[in-house]
């Protein structure tokens, strides 16, 4: 935060009270163009604690994230910006925290735009708050817009310019030990890698995530985390496993207000059912939240379930109904992320492929084709539509073009479904059976990633038991060496002692009285036959010993 700026005390406070008066009147006019319900005193009585116009403009930051429902949250998002613009035309052109709380402010202008479906529009709003945290050098937010203007990158099929973005979100958040946006790059990243058709980094980057929302109580980012773990598991024909994963998802769900992107599980459950043939369960799972959101609302919801709609009544043979909630998902889909149009596009062509309308059928394939051909699609997708194709031009010839696309259809399959993402996921399933057993019986919110952090903690304390063991072993084998070392010391010293001992012992005794000496504490008198004794003594010696001291 720029810590002053000199023409804040000079200004008069004339001018904060007219500002302060200004805001109230522009919350005023937006309140009831938005047709928002807030109680405008009630802001006045919250502005009248302060003459500090910053403080007026974090107010109206706080107020729009507190609140829940969208149409506010966009009117407190102008008023921010709007009053941000009035204070830096006022002398706070210099200062930090009115350039940023405006970002704030345009931010989330574009996060309601994108909630709407709307994303060409969401993208400049964000694009314009990155521009401006980037012009202050305000790096959290620069790592936070990073990460989400990644998410439309994703929805446009491009997400390897997502991975760019991500890569420089996900190095600012580990510079700053930001858990909590860390989880939400690594499911960025799950959701790019899984449309760039890697599997397998897909999954690490979402138990990743999982375990790191399961830390922070963010249910919507587990919620996607689980589908997309669904969504691979589905992909690779584990069904069941996959089930498991789509209804804890939508549990997780159910915990968020105005949560975006819950109809995806739903979905994905429903075409696991119809595939089972429980039809009915499916649409009534379908109708259910369909009744759930805004008609007017979020586009990829309304394209997702429309189109599986249309699928579940392709299945009950109502090929009629079929067409017509294909057509509303397409419709629907040009608001849409570009997977969930593919996906739309596709759900109409098989539906007019049945009725044996080749030629509308083939028109929807083809539009989808050139959207499949200038994106990254998911692998999923593309193989949905080379199999459409392939069965269009089966139906109608040319030939040629039916095996082309047969051909692909199967490339597509056998990539999907790689001996190392089997071995991944069989790996995975040994460990995970217990969790599913657990997950069809538990009813905790958030079981799945409390249960895979458990196994995580187990499997490292058991890693930490084998390692302070082998500590334990190294030091009990350091006791002993040093032992060894100090008694082999020991050793040599008393040999050393025990031969001076012996060499004076010879040295005065013949040596079988010094070896009976040494093993019995004494000796034996002897008889000896012949003995020389000699007596003597030295010229002198008496004379001068008394002359010297003893030590002498």
């Amino acid at each position: 935060m720029n810590p002053g700026n000199p023409m804040r005390s000079t200004l008069p406070r004339l001018h904060h009270h007219a500002r302060a008066a200004s805001l109230c009147a522009l919350l005023l006019f937006l309140s009831l163009f938005a047709q928002a319900q807030f109680n405008v005193d009630s802001v006045q009585q919250l502005l009248a604690k302060t003459h500090d116009p910053v403080e007026h403009l974090k107010l109206l930051r706080q107020l729009s994230k507190a609140s829940d429902h969208p149409k506010v949250q966009r009117t407190y998002a102008y008023a921010t910006v709007h009053y941000a613009d009035s204070l830096l035309a006022h002398g706070y052109a210099g200062d930090f925290t009115v350039r940023s709380l405006k970002g704030a402010g345009l931010w989330n202008l574009g996060d309601q735009h994108a909630r709407r479906g709307m994303r060409d529009s969401a993208l400049v709003w964000f694009e314009q708050a990155a521009a401006l945290w980037k012009a202050i050098d305000d790096k959290e937010h620069i790592a936070f817009a990073n990460s989400h203007i990644a998410d439309q990158w994703i929805a446009r099929g491009r997400p390897k310019e997502a991975l760019e973005q991500l890569k420089q979100s996900l190095a600012v958040h580990e510079e700053m030990h930001d858990t909590f946006n860390l989880g939400r790059d690594h499911m960025v990243m799950g959701i790019a890698f899984y449309q760039l058709g890697d599997y397998s980094r897909a999954l690490d980057h979402d138990f990743i995530s999982l375990r790191f929302g399961q830390t922070k109580g963010m249910f919507e980012q587990m919620a996607v985390d689980l589908t997309n773990i669904g969504l691979i598991y589905q992909d690779q024909g584990q069904k069941d496993t996959a089930m498991v994963y789509y209804q804890r998802a939508i549990q997780c769900y159910k915990q968020v207000a105005h949560a975006y992107g819950s109809e995806t599980p739903v979905n994905n459950l429903a075409s696991i059912l119809v595939d089972r043939g429980q039809n009915e369960d499916a649409l009534k799972l379908c109708t259910e939240a369909l009744a759930g959101l805004d008609p007017n609302g979020h586009a990829d919801a309304l394209c997702t379930l429309y189109a599986m709609i249309g699928m579940i009544n392709r299945a009950m043979g109502e090929l009629g109904q079929a067409v017509h909630f294909g057509e509303l998902a397409v419709a629907a889909g040009e608001q849409a992320g570009i997977d969930r149009r593919v996906s739309a596009l596709i759900q109409l062509g098989i539906s007019l492929k049945e009725e044996h309308r080749y030629d509308q059928a083939l028109k929807q394939a083809l539009r989808a084709k050139e959207l499949t051909d200038s994106l990254q699609i998911s692998l999923g997708i593309r193989r949905q539509l080379a199999q459409l194709l392939s069965d269009i031009y089966t139906a109608t010839g040319p030939a040629e073009k039916a095996l082309q696309y047969y051909k692909e259809y199967e490339a597509l399959k056998d990539s999907i479904g790689s001996d190392e993402m089997r071995k991944k996921l069989a790996h995975m399933d040994m460990r995970k059976q217990q969790l599913a057993d657990s997950l069809r019986n538990e009813e905790e919110t958030h079981r799945v990633a409390m249960v895979h952090q458990e196994e995580m903690n187990a499997e490292q304390n058991r890693k930490r038991g084998f390692m302070f063991g082998g500590i334990g072993v190294l030091l009990v084998a350091g006791g002993l060496w040093g032992r060894l070392r100090y008694t082999r010391r020991a050793k040599r010293a008393v040999e050393k002692e025990r031969d001076r001992s012996d060499t004076l012992l010879l040295n005065i005794l013949p040596s079988e009285i010094a070896e009976e000496l040494k093993n019995t504490g004494g000796a034996v008198a002897r008889d000896i036959d012949n003995v020389s004794i000699l007596f003597t003594d030295f010229k002198g010696f008496t004379q001068m010993s008394e002359q010297v001291t003893a030590q002498e």
